[in-house]
């Protein structure tokens, strides 16, 4: 599995029901979006800061995910995305009480 982080910029003159309507109208694009398995929709008002922390099954997926046409979608909507690709070496799913027995061994 693949965990991808994605901040931008908000807009100082954009507010966070704004913000929290524009990520609204993405849901169908990214639950279609093939490969993914999770997304996290991210929103930090002191900062100034909006993203998301998304899961795919593959990295060729991720990627297809975060082309140029995404790069340039979000850079004129809020501004350019700093987009970094993590490996997932163990998963821990509270929610379905699954603790994988390598973690908890030494």
């Amino acid at each position: 599995m693949i965990i991808v982080v994605v901040n931008f910029p908000l807009p100082e003159t954009m507010s966070a029901t704004e913000y929290r309507a524009r990520i609204k109208e993405t849901v169908p694009r990214f639950a279609a979006m093939p490969g993914l398995r999770r997304k996290n929709y991210l929103s930090d008002g002191a900062r100034r800061l909006g993203g998301g922390v998304y899961t795919f099954d593959s990295r060729a997926n991720a990627q297809a995910c975060f082309s140029e046409d995404f790069v340039k979608r979000v850079t004129a909507a809020y501004g350019p995305p700093d987009i970094r690709y993590f490996e997932t070496p163990i998963l821990i799913d509270a929610d379905a009480g699954d603790v994988p027995e390598t973690a908890l061994s030494a």
